[in-house]
C-alpha cells in the first residue's frame, strides 16, 4: 500500500511561515485575502489526499453506480436451448405488455380482439417456456422486458384513435420479425426435439400473423 504524506503538518508550517513573514516584512506581507486563498488550497489538497487514501485502502467510492440489469446477473446458459428459452421468455414479455395496453386502448374492436388474442397466446407460450427452464435446468426465470421493447411500448402510449391501431400493428409486426430472426439464428444449434418443435411452430404462427398485421397496419 502506498504511504501518503500527512497534510496537516504542512499546512501548520505554511501558517507559521506567513506569520513570521508578516512580522519581518510588514510592507510586503500578503493580504489577508491571499492568505485565505492559500489556506483554502491547502484544505482542497487535504480532501484530495483523503479521496486518494480511500482509493488505496479499497474504501467505497463516493460516486454511485447504476445496478446491473437482472438479465446480466443470470448465469451463463447451459446449452443453446437454455439460451433460446430465456431470451424468448424476455422477448415475449414485450409483446405481452404492449398487447395488454392495446386490449383497452385500441380504437377499433378488431384491434382490441387481436390484442387480446396476442396477449393470451404469448402469455401461454411464456408460461410453458418458464416451466421448461425450471424442469430442464432447475432455474426459476423471471421475465423482464427488453429495452428495445420498452421503447416500443413508450412510443405507442401517446397515440390515439386510428393512429394508435396502425402503430400497434406496425410494432407487432416488427416484434414478430425479431422473434422469427431469433428462431432462425438459433434453430440450427438445437439438439432437443421438443424445443425445436416449439420454436418451429412459434415461427410459423408469427409469420402468419406478420402477413395479417401488415395488411391491417396499411403497410
Amino acid at each position: 500500500m502506498r504511504r501518503l504524506t500527512s497534510r496537516p503538518h504542512i499546512r501548520g508550517r505554511a501558517q507559521t511561515h506567513f506569520r513570521n513573514h508578516t512580522m519581518l516584512h510588514p510592507r510586503t506581507a500578503l493580504s489577508s485575502c491571499a492568505i485565505a486563498v492559500f489556506l483554502m488550497a491547502c484544505s482542497t489538497a487535504d480532501n484530495a489526499a483523503t479521496d486518494t487514501a480511500a482509493a488505496d485502502t479499497g474504501a467505497p467510492a463516493t460516486t454511485s453506480q447504476a445496478p446491473a440489469s437482472p438479465a446480466a446477473s443470470r448465469p451463463a446458459p447451459t446449452d443453446p436451448e437454455h439460451d433460446f428459452l430465456r431470451k424468448m421468455i424476455d422477448h415475449h414479455e414485450g409483446m405481452i405488455q404492449m398487447a395488454m395496453a392495446a386490449m383497452s386502448k385500441g380504437a377499433n374492436p378488431t384491434t382490441q380482439g387481436d390484442a387480446h388474442n396476442l396477449h393470451t397466446k404469448q402469455a401461454d407460450e411464456q408460461k410453458k417456456m418458464i416451466a421448461d427452464v425450471q424442469a430442464k435446468y432447475g432455474e426459476a426465470v423471471t421475465p423482464m422486458i427488453m429495452p428495445a421493447h420498452k421503447a416500443m411500448a413508450d412510443s405507442l402510449a401517446p397515440k390515439t384513435g386510428a393512429e394508435y391501431d396502425r402503430t400497434f400493428y406496425r410494432l407487432t409486426v416488427q416484434h414478430h420479425q425479431e422473434g422469427v430472426q431469433m428462431v432462425d439464428e438459433m434453430l440450427p444449434r438445437f439438439t432437443k426435439a421438443d424445443v425445436r418443435q416449439m420454436a418451429e411452430k412459434m415461427k410459423a404462427d408469427q409469420q402468419k400473423e406478420i402477413t395479417e398485421f401488415q395488411r391491417k397496419a396499411g403497410s
